[in-house]
Formats: structure tokens, C-alpha cells, sequence
């Protein structure tokens, strides 16, 4: 994808005052939005059953306007991939759909559960979590700077191993052994216990020496059973500067 657009400046600019634009900018952040991605046929609209122009402009509703996150958008090829990842999670919530209409009809109770990769997704699909962070003193938008700070501050390995295999939905996830191959990245369960994820102790004093552990303490949110709700939302603003950060990544080569 070509980091040489002639929307590219425009379209970063405006971006990155979301937060103070006018009727005027919101406008033509929108007037950007349609003419690259009217033009862009990403393979994923031909399991999709409406025009183009209507999940376009859901996009922009549902991610665009979105303001209680911050990302960057550098380039049309970056929004291009925002919108292909979009793309995904509407045929992937459309394929769950179907399945479980199938299901219903061999249950006559109508009780089949959610597969198991879904329930995560399920589970954390609610905003409650952002909503108690700013409720308890922990405003969204500088969680999330706090999380690009961390992430840009760690050593090279951590953000790669967050975005690409601890945060996206089971489907996109890559095994840490495969990502450590291709990336060249050596000890991997080593690192992958001190980034703290995959943490199987029973005592909170471990969980808060791994480097998730150390970030939720940067934060100043008390590493207690009772917090569980504004670790989830601090950890789901964490995914999402991941995953934000690994579509720059795709977008940029």
C-alpha cells in the first residue's frame, strides 16, 4: 500500500483532532473515508450481503467516531486495514449467527451454548468495563496513552507478542512458538512468563512482578479481586493500542 496518497496528510491530520473537530471536519473526515474505501473491494465483502456504501458507513459510525480510544490513522493504507479488520469481525459475528441458528434447529430447547472461541469475545464485547475505569478515577483515553507509552517503551519482543498472539480472537491468534520462529524472537515461554499473560500463580505478589503485572500498578489500580472490572478495561485498551499497532505494521510494508 502506497504511504505516498495525496489524502495521506489530510486524512492524519484530521484524524488526530477527532476529539475537537467541527461539523465542517467531521464532514470531510467522511468525504475521505468514502472515496478511498468506495474504491477499495477487500475480498471479505463477498460474504457480506449488503452494498458497500452501507458497511462503509457503519465503519465510520462504529469506529471512526469512536472517541473514548485513541488511535492513529498515518495513511490511507492504514484505514484501509481498520476497515478490512471491520470487514472480519462482521463475518465472523455472521458466521457465529449461523452456526448457532444451525445448532437450534437439533436443540429443541434453543440452549445450545456459545462455542468456546467465542465466549471471550462474548464476554468482553461491553463497554461496562471502560465506563467503570473513568467512573474510578482511570479516564479511557489516558489509560490508552499509558498503554502506547508501554508498549513503545518495552523491549521489541513485548508488542509483538501482544498483538499479534496474546489479544487478537482465537481465529487470528498465532501460537507463541510459531511467532517466535518467524519473528526470530528466542525463549519464548520464558519471555511469554515474564510478560505475564499466560500467569498460572496463585499469589497476586507474582502476577505483579510480570510486566503486566508492573503496567496495571503504573496505572495505580490495586491488584485486588474486587478490581477485576478495571483490569479488564485497562487490559482491553491495552489490546486494542496492540492490535492498533500491529495493523500500522501490516499497513506500513
Amino acid at each position: 500500500m502506497s504511504e505516498n496518497h495525496p489524502l495521506d496528510g489530510e486524512l492524519r491530520e484530521l484524524w488526530c483532532r477527532r476529539r475537537d473537530l467541527d461539523a465542517a471536519g467531521w464532514t470531510r473526515l467522511y468525504e475521505i473515508a468514502m472515496t478511498v474505501l468506495m474504491n477499495y473491494k477487500p475480498r471479505e465483502l463477498a460474504g457480506l450481503p449488503e452494498d458497500r456504501n452501507v458497511y462503509i458507513q457503519e465503519f465510520f459510525q462504529d469506529k471512526v467516531l469512536r472517541l473514548d480510544l485513541s488511535s492513529r490513522c498515518d495513511h490511507v493504507g492504514a484505514l484501509r486495514v481498520y476497515y478490512q479488520n471491520y470487514l472480519r469481525d462482521l463475518l465472523r459475528s455472521k458466521r457465529s449467527r449461523e452456526g448457532r441458528e444451525v445448532s437450534d434447529k437439533h436443540d429443541p430447547e434453543g440452549e445450545s451454548p456459545p462455542s468456546l472461541d467465542q465466549a471471550p469475545e462474548a464476554e468482553t464485547s461491553g463497554t461496562d468495563s471502560l465506563a467503570e475505569l473513568a467512573e474510578a478515577g482511570f479516564p479511557p483515553v489516558e489509560v490508552a496513552a499509558s498503554a502506547r507509552a508501554w508498549l513503545l517503551a518495552s523491549e521489541e519482543w513485548v508488542p509483538v507478542f501482544v498483538a499479534f498472539s496474546n489479544c487478537p480472537d482465537a481465529a487470528r491468534s498465532e501460537p507463541l512458538v510459531h511467532l517466535a520462529k518467524r519473528k526470530g524472537i528466542k525463549s519464548q515461554a520464558y519471555k511469554a512468563e515474564k510478560l505475564g499473560f499466560n500467569w498460572r500463580g496463585g499469589d497476586i505478589a507474582g502476577f505483579a512482578g510480570t510486566l503486566l503485572g508492573r503496567w496495571f500498578g503504573s496505572l495505580g489500580i490495586e491488584l485486588r479481586p474486587e478490581n477485576s472490572g478495571l483490569l479488564l478495561g485497562a487490559l482491553k485498551i491495552l489490546c486494542f493500542e496492540a492490535l492498533t499497532w500491529a495493523e500500522q505494521q501490516e499497513a506500513a510494508e
